[in-house]
């Protein structure tokens, strides 16, 4: 063998760097905007409050306590489209079911009937 580098050997190397780049390049990708999917708004469905709680670092365990009456009574709430406030639907079974829930309308749907409009800031 002579110590020079076959044409195929140097494609390899050429296919590789590519290929590393490319990684890079995407998996850097990831982190260029807020990550909705670690902040949950959540609902009160006693009092008919609105909590946003981050899940960035600290999962959140369903019901989450209330920070003011010390009960876990905050559940997943999502916005329609048409601008109704509505309990989850994987939750809405299981309130269905707890007798004191003023602010669920419609177990049924999830409608709720809100106290405030723009969700409270709260940590886990």
């Amino acid at each position: 063998m002579s110590g020079q580098l076959k044409p195929w050997q140097i494609g390899l190397f050429v296919v590789t760097g590519i290929a590393v780049v490319f990684a890079a390049i995407w998996a850097m990708g990831g982190a260029s905007g807020p990550d909705l999917s670690k902040r949950v708004i959540l609902v009160d469905i006693v009092s008919g409050e609105l909590f946003e709680v981050s899940t960035a670092k600290k999962a959140a365990v369903i019901p989450v306590r209330n920070p003011d009456t010390g009960e876990r009574t905050l559940f997943p709430a999502v916005k329609g489209d048409d601008g109704t406030w509505r309990l989850s639907e994987k939750f809405r079974e299981r309130v269905a079911g707890t007798k004191n829930r003023p602010a669920v309308t419609n177990p049924t749907t999830g409608e709720l009937k809100l106290k405030n409009d723009s969700p409270k800031s709260l940590s886990l």
